[in-house]
């Protein structure tokens, strides 16, 4: 019996990975031609492009909005780098992103933080765009972590909270609700307000932007209609936040 489990081990190893090559080759490139092919369909309107998302900048999103968001990379590019874990996932991440002709920084929460940490304060110092799923990689849904806060005070770029929205979209049954606008779907490109994070700002300030960053993100998904982009700063709590450290 034995014999028997040690001998299908090896041949799960080898679909596994024969799997992965497939998805690598074949899959990611067909997604990124069906995103193409759908984004010429789409009514899409960008909401507070004045001039918050020029580089360098950090953007934070939702892990779930990647695949819609890579689809507007061209608004950016050149010079555009997208955090992603170092598992499997991690480096089907990075080849899609590579095919849309952004770079990538392996690195998460859970491995390599402290070296995709420095490759974002190098990225955002020469000037890029550096896209960060806040969420991710494994989660929880919606609850944002901190690493692009901390970049952020060590490097004096802002992070600029984004989503995409749209009014009919295809959701994936994974952890991240991963969302594709429909065909003919309106589209909304958002920008939140950036949120500047001191050099010396405290556990507890980093903390109060976290969750200023996590009520921003799920306001820009609320739906198309019922958005209502800030007209100031002043009217953001993320701005309050971040006046209340310049004040100590």
């Amino acid at each position: 019996m034995g014999a028997i489990v040690s001998g299908r081990r090896p041949f799960r190893v080898w679909l596994r990975t024969a799997s992965h090559g497939l998805v690598y080759h074949v899959v990611v490139p067909l997604v990124i031609v069906v995103i193409w092919l759908l984004r010429l369909t789409w009514r899409i309107r960008l909401v507070n492009a004045d001039g918050r998302e020029r580089k360098p900048v950090l953007f934070a999103i939702w892990h779930g909005d990647m695949l819609a968001a890579a689809a507007f990379f061209h608004l950016h590019l050149p010079g555009v780098d997208v955090v992603a874990s170092r598992s499997r996932e991690g480096q089907l991440i990075e080849r899609f992103v590579n095919l849309y002709g952004a770079g990538c920084i392996r690195g998460g929460s859970s491995r390599g933080q402290v070296e995709a940490l420095r490759e974002i304060m190098r990225s955002v110092r020469a000037g890029r765009a550096v896209v960060v799923a806040v969420d991710g990689p494994r989660g929880p849904l919606g609850v944002a972590k901190s690493g692009v806060l901390l970049a952020s005070g060590r490097t004096g770029v802002p992070v600029v909270p984004g989503a995409v929205a749209a009014d009919r979209a295809w959701r994936f049954r994974s952890w991240d609700r991963t969302m594709i606008p429909k065909p003919f779907a309106r589209v909304e490109v958002r920008y939140g307000v950036p949120i500047q994070v001191s050099e010396n700002a405290s556990r507890e300030e980093i903390e109060a932007m976290r969750l200023a960053l996590e009520e921003q993100l799920h306001a820009l998904h609320r739906p198309i209609g019922a958005y209502q982009p800030a007209e100031k700063p002043c009217e953001c709590q993320a701005a309050r936040d971040e006046e209340t450290v310049r004040d100590q």
